[in-house]
């Protein structure tokens, strides 16, 4: 959870990012989706992966399976 705060803040302060309140929803949507952990949260993260090359939303969700991946004992 410090790496990704860090890295948020690191965007914030190098690359002067001024999230939208519609970029703080999504950011909490994909936290939330990794958080609960179903295999339908999975599906929807894999979705949300699949998305634009280099949009912050797709890196999130991709950030956020190989975390869950990661975990020990995570669900397949």
């Amino acid at each position: 959870m410090s790496r990704r705060l860090q890295g948020l803040l690191d965007d914030i302060t190098q690359h002067q990012w001024h999230p939208t309140p519609e970029d703080l929803r999504q950011l909490r949507a994909v936290e939330v989706l990794e958080r609960i952990d179903t295999p339908e949260a999975r599906r929807l993260l894999e979705m949300l992966a699949d998305g634009a090359a280099g949009a912050r939303l797709t890196r999130e969700a991709r950030d956020a399976i190989r975390r869950l991946k990661a975990y020990p004992g995570a669900k397949p």
